[in-house]
Order: structure tokens, then sequence, then C-alpha cells
């Protein structure tokens, strides 16, 4: 008869359920935790491939800054020889003529790789910046500051930024009818 049920069977049924429910709550939790897992391995996969693109662009970057100012040192003192010492120095002239050269390069570096490439030469200090995107809601937006005239051994540029910025546009209109 099904009216004669014990407490003790009673108490087995309760704790199957109570089983079942920590079962099936678990196994949403990792579920919730794998997908998670997968979505930042997504990201930092999609990361890491933008950070080795921008090393790369920085290492053609750095290549055309070393060409210049070397170009330079030869020019300035092939000129140096052939002039004499009565002749006023065209430091800035010749710093001019560098940055327009490196801007001639870089643009032709823009339009092979597709960069979203930008130069400010009219700045004290002229800057480079470049993105590169990660996703189609980030990119990774790298700007270096460069040495007007750089010494032998010393540096042509500094990182002045390294920095994951939003490429899309916010949207913060998400209101919810909670009340008529």
């Amino acid at each position: 008869p099904f009216f004669n049920i014990g407490a003790s069977s009673l108490l087995v049924i309760f704790l199957i359920l109570c089983l079942v429910t920590f079962a099936i709550l678990t196994l949403t939790s990792a579920k919730s935790d794998a997908d998670f897992a997968e979505k930042l391995a997504h990201h930092k996969t999609n990361y890491y491939a933008a950070c080795n693109t921008a090393e790369s662009t920085l290492d053609e970057i750095d290549a055309v800054l070393a060409d210049a100012w070397q170009l330079s040192d030869t020019d300035t003192s092939k000129n140096s020889i052939n002039n004499d010492s009565s002749q006023p120095d065209s430091t800035s002239s010749d710093t001019a003529a560098v940055f327009t050269e490196i801007e001639t390069q870089l643009t032709a570096l823009d339009s092979r790789e597709q960069l979203q490439l930008s130069m400010d030469f009219t700045q004290s200090e002229p800057t480079i910046s470049y993105a590169v995107a990660i996703d189609d809601k980030q990119n990774l937006c790298v700007t270096l500051t460069l040495t007007a005239a750089p010494a032998k051994g010393e540096a042509y540029y500094r990182i002045s930024q390294w920095q994951v910025q939003s490429s899309g546009e916010w949207k913060g209109d998400q209101t919810l009818n909670l009340m008529k």
C-alpha cells in the first residue's frame, strides 16, 4: 500500500531530490565556468596576436627610424667635411628632412600593412601612433614619442602608450519597464 510509507523512505526520497538538485547546479556552474574560460582564452589569444602584430610593426618603425637617422648622420658628416666652420649649423633643417623621410617611408608602410597609422611631427615632441585590431570591439593603440635628435647609442623613441581601447560606441539606453 502506498500510504504506509515510513519516515526513512521519505528521508531517502528527500535526500535523492537534494542530491539531484545539487548535481544539476554543479553541472550548470561547471558549464558556465567552461564557457567563460573559453571566452577568456579566445580574448587572450586575440590580444597576444595583436601584440605580436604591434611588436612587428614597432620593429619595422624602428628600422625606418634607424635608417633615416643613420642617413642623416652620414649626410651631416659629409656636409661638415665639405663646409668650412664659418657656416652655421643646420640641425633643425636636417631634423625636418629626417622627419620628412620618416613620414614618406611610414606612409608606404601604412598602405602596405593596412594599419591605422598617424604621425604628428609638428609638436615639440613628435609622435607616431598606430592601432591594431584585437577584435571588432577593441583595438590595441600604440603611441611612440620620438627623440628629436638622438645621439649615438640613444633610443629613437619612447613608448608612451600601449593600451587596449574600445573601438565601438557604447549605447547606454538599456532600460527595463518594471512598472506600468
